[in-house]
């Protein structure tokens, strides 16, 4: 029996739309850690990106095939986890539940 990997990452998933150097659009899911950017997925230094495409099929697209990678208005919104409408919190550290 094989044991279970207990030291699973904890990650956030975003859709995105990608479009690739032959001119092709992708609309996929992809993973980022929960205290991590998208941004920061696409700069370390791993040459290929896993992605989940809408169909769920699992692919590594290369990064040298990305020229731009854009969040959809609606899924902006759940991966800031805020409204980005609404006023910021006057205070601030009352997420730290002070």
């Amino acid at each position: 029996m094989q044991g279970s990997n207990k030291r699973r990452a904890v990650q956030k998933s975003a859709f995105v739309n990608v479009l690739l150097t032959n001119g092709s659009t992708i609309r996929a899911k992809v993973f980022v850690s929960v205290q991590g950017r998208l941004t920061d997925l696409l700069n370390d230094d791993r040459k290929f990106v896993p992605v989940e495409t809408a169909d769920g099929e699992v692919v590594a697209l290369a990064k040298s095939s990305i020229v731009q990678v854009s969040m959809p208005r609606s899924e902006q919104k759940s991966f800031r986890g805020s409204d980005p409408d609404s006023p910021p919190d006057p205070e601030p550290m009352s997420v730290l539940g002070r």
